[in-house]
């Protein structure tokens, strides 16, 4: 292009391209592009930016300021000076600054390109490293401001993602010592169940029973409760907690509550618990017995019949609220100690009922004392006589220390067999005693059955006692016979006459 001598030509750069706006939301890019040039959205209109948009036009911008546009104007200049004679000038010297002015320009703008990428370089580093709280810094408009945008977007959606995590991770900690504490309750009712199948004594299962719900984290005490005769009164069977003042003077006497009491003729729990149990009327007296601020109360049945109740309460400073699955199984406990009760007591019926001596095979006390009062009677309906004897295995004991228990037991059986061949089809034999027998002789006086005594003894004496494993230590076996009405007219009176005649003092009181 040819120009005037003289005159200052400025060269302006306009950098027009090809690439298609970027679609921006109104929210994280509030800037229209068009062109090389860059608009800004404000409420009142709209202003011009000389600034490009795009990272690629700032890069192109920045070659030709630091590159192209000085190598320009230096050969103009060089050319406009007559090279090679160069003779310096203000003019010259304007061109010069002008060329350091458009290189200091690319500097910044590369600089403005480069600075933000190192600075989300070391904030991505840090955010690697674990620092997901940490934020990425966004400023302008550009490529890199989009990415710096996109990694702050992934990186709030991680931290999103983490605490999501976390709370899952606590959620199934929680859901962990739930299945945990109900593994071992589910343990704790099996072994329980265990223990009745296997015919535990009932106190055993019930010791068992209260220990495993004090380990239960709602309750810090456990209590079996029994009606007493006086209605409304409860005896207070078996406790177990944290031992304390309260609780020692508690097992020492019953308990009237009208609470308790209403629990067991309806045959329903009761609660106390939450805010207002400390309220609660009716409840102060068990709180100040047994120091409890919540209590649960599960009422205990067998076959329709209520039997006692189950009582368990939390010793914490505040009352609490008792979970459901809390309560479940405290009703869960409360049938099986029901059925340990209901088992139990139909052992013992079924023991009243037994007749006979489970290792000799004769009769045993309760068959014996009944059927003497029976004879008794008899003999005194028709006048006619009727004889008790008393056979005692005397220093039995310190035999069965020697010889040992199975060697003991089997002479015991022996003597029962000896005595059970020498008497008559109507008389009744019957183990009394760990080693005392009695035989009861309908018809006979006591000079008849003190003849009948003495002959087995001496039988049983040459039989059992004389020979063997007794033969170095001889147990003695005695005697004592008792008649009605001439010793007495009831069974305990025949009984107590028969043991003076022993000749020696029992080991083993006998009681009607």
């Amino acid at each position: 292009m040819p120009s005037r001598p003289g005159a200052t030509h400025l060269l302006l750069c306009t950098n027009v391209s090809s690439r298609p706006p970027i679609e921006s939301s109104p929210v994280d890019r509030p800037y229209l592009s068009r062109g090389g040039i860059r608009m800004k959205k404000t409420g009142k209109g709209r202003s011009l930016a000389l600034l490009p948009r795009g990272l690629k036009e700032k890069l192109i911008l920045s070659f030709v300021f630091m590159s192209v546009c000085p190598m320009l104007v230096i050969w103009y200049a060089l050319v406009r000076s007559g090279f090679p004679r160069v003779e310096p000038d203000g003019q010259f010297a304007a061109i010069i600054l002008l060329t350091i002015v458009l290189a200091t320009l690319g500097f910044l703008i590369l600089r403005n390109v480069i600075l933000p990428v190192a600075r989300m370089v070391s904030d991505a580093r840090a955010i690697a490293g674990g620092e997901v709280e940490r934020d990425i810094q966004v400023r302008g408009d550009d490529e890199i401001a989009d990415l710096g945008a996109s990694l702050s977007q992934i990186t709030e959606q991680v931290r999103s993602h983490l605490t999501q995590l976390r709370d899952y991770g606590e959620q199934t900690h929680q859901l962990n010592l739930s299945i945990n504490r109900k593994t071992l309750i589910f343990s704790d009712i099996f072994q329980i169940s265990s223990m009745i199948s296997q015919s535990a004594p009932l106190a055993e299962v019930t010791a068992f029973l209260l220990e495993r719900l004090t380990q239960m984290e709602e309750f810090d005490l456990s209590i079996l409760l029994e009606p007493a005769a006086d209605r409304g009164q409860f005896e207070i069977r078996r406790v177990h907690g944290p031992a304390d003042d309260a609780g020692s003077q508690a097992v020492s006497r019953g308990v009237r509550c009208r609470w308790l009491e209403e629990a067991f003729q309806e045959n329903l729990p009761r609660v106390s618990e939450g805010p207002g149990a400390l309220s609660d009327p009716e409840t102060q007296i068990l709180r100040a017995r047994f120091g409890v601020t919540s209590m649960i109360c599960q009422p205990l049945s067998v076959r329709g019949r209520r039997i006692g109740l189950l009582l368990c309460g939390s010793r914490k400073r505040e009352p609490i609220l008792f979970p459901e699955d809390s309560r479940e199984f405290l009703k869960i406990f409360g049938r099986q100690l029901s059925i340990a009760m209901e088992k139990e007591m139909l052992s013992q019926q079924a023991k009243a009922l037994e007749i006979l001596d489970d290792l000799t095979g004769v009769y045993n006390l309760s068959y014996i004392q009944n059927r003497l009062e029976e004879e008794i009677q008899r003999a005194v309906r028709f006048h006619r006589p009727c004889a008790l004897a008393l056979f005692e295995l005397a220093d039995f004991s310190e035999h069965q220390q020697r010889v040992g228990l199975i060697a003991a037991e089997k002479i015991l059986k022996q003597t029962a067999s000896a005595i059970q061949i020498q008497i008559g089809e109507v008389d009744r034999l019957g183990r009394i005693g760990h080693h005392l027998f009695g035989v009861i002789f309908p018809e006979r006086s006591k000079r008849e059955a003190t003849e009948l005594a003495r002959k087995i003894q001496e039988q049983v004496q040459v039989r059992c006692l004389g020979s063997g494993a007794a033969s170095d230590h001889p147990i003695r076996l005695m005697v004592g016979v008792s008649e009605n009405p001439l010793d007495g007219e009831s069974g305990s009176a025949l009984f107590e006459r028969a043991r003076q005649g022993l000749g020696c003092q029992p080991t083993e009181r006998v009681t009607a």
